[in-house]
């Protein structure tokens, strides 16, 4: 393995740890969620494991966070300020509570800007 390859297994392991984090779980809950075992995510996030995209798929629903967003090692460091907690909090509402909370977020930002 050269070192190019080194260094992005080590940016994608620095990608699933931050957004692991975000998200408040251990790497034990991660690997239960993915169906791995907990050795295997402790590998990745310190770049001693090269995962398949299906792993990579597994643990992005598991992060309930789209796969090309934890694949993307361009992106700067995953957040983890209030806003993000905030945001994933929503995603976890049904598709009804979203629209509602959508539909208040909206009339806020109206009001704001008159």
């Amino acid at each position: 393995m050269g070192n190019e390859e080194k260094e992005f297994l080590k940016l994608l392991g620095y990608r699933v740890r931050d957004f692991r984090k975000a998200h408040g779980i251990s790497q034990e809950r991660l690997a239960e969620l993915a169906g791995v075992h907990p050795t295997y995510i402790s590998n990745i996030e310190n770049a001693k494991a090269n995962a398949s995209i299906g792993i990579f798929r597994r643990m992005a629903i598991s992060l309930d966070v789209p796969l090309p967003q934890l694949i993307d090692i361009n992106q700067a460091k995953v957040e983890r300020d209030d806003l993000m907690m905030a945001l994933m909090k929503i995603r976890s509402l049904s598709e009804k509570e979203q629209k509602i909370f959508l539909a208040t977020i909206k009339g806020l930002l109206t009001g704001i800007k008159k």
